[in-house]
């Protein structure tokens, strides 16, 4: 959940402005920021918090300004079935009610970084070749469209409103953990190490520098490979970086191609 404007990525606001916005957005209200979003299904319950329902300092009571726009940024998950003619989404706040309007697929990925092509087929001669032979060096590229976040992503100043753990605390069981998954399909195979690690694999900001640190170590995130024939590559965030929005970056690893 974010209500803050301060970024220019924020849409229709007064930094970022669009052909297609249909006014523009502005910050929230001091103190009326939403506090809390719980999910449940399809549905979201934003919590705002009720002026009338608290003592402020000074006796000054924040408010909603009439004819104003405001706006909060949730992160949703395409469904895994093939969205129907009239399916719709729809926003109630307090007592109002607004008009449903119609469903559509939300971005996961920038189109114009993110893109599969054709590499090069190796032939597998497991007789005649030794094992580092049978597989194959790749690099994908992809843009992330929101942020993946990582469980010590901000630091011990920022107003924390998510289940994020700070300092060199143990994860709590809630604690939000990214992830990126790469599943191969059915007959290739990842190159995998003991206790399921990943070998010769890497993550990185697409076309870094040598001497930038916008890489992801074993310090800040875990590689593994599993699935069947180990088919599945997930890279799990596990402290402070996390993979950006519209920031593209490169996955280095090797895979097999299917014996038949």
């Amino acid at each position: 959940l974010n209500s803050s404007l301060e970024t220019s990525q924020f849409p229709c606001s007064t930094s970022n402005p669009q052909a297609w916005c249909p006014g523009v957005i502005t910050s929230w209200p001091q103190n009326l920021e939403p506090e809390e979003c719980l999910g449940i299904g399809h549905s979201a319950r934003v919590s705002v918090p009720n002026p009338l329902a608290r003592i402020w300092p000074n006796g000054v009571m924040p408010n909603f300004l009439d004819n104003n726009m405001y706006a909060f940024k949730i992160q949703v998950r395409n469904p895994e079935l093939q969205i129907e003619d009239g399916s719709q989404w729809a926003l109630d706040f307090v007592d109002f009610g607004g008009r449903p309007f119609k469903s559509l697929l939300v971005r996961t990925f920038g189109a114009e970084e993110t893109q599969l092509l054709l590499a090069s087929p190796l032939i597998i001669q497991p007789f005649l070749q030794t094992t580092d032979q049978q597989y194959m060096t790749f690099r994908l590229d992809f843009m992330p469209y929101t942020t993946i976040p990582s469980p010590r992503m901000g630091s011990t100043t920022d107003t924390v409103k998510r289940r994020l753990q700070q300092a060199l605390a143990p994860l709590a069981p809630d604690a939000e953990e990214g992830s990126l998954v790469l599943i191969t399909p059915a007959g290739f195979g990842f190159r995998v190490g003991d206790f399921e690690g990943c070998l010769e694999s890497t993550l990185e900001r697409k076309d870094r520098l040598l001497w930038d640190d916008e890489f992801f170590p074993s310090t800040e995130a875990t590689c593994t490979v599993t699935g069947t024939n180990f088919n599945v590559l997930t890279y799990t965030l596990i402290n402070q970086k996390a993979l950006l929005q519209r920031v593209t970056y490169s996955i280095f690893s090797s895979v097999k191609n299917p014996d038949v």
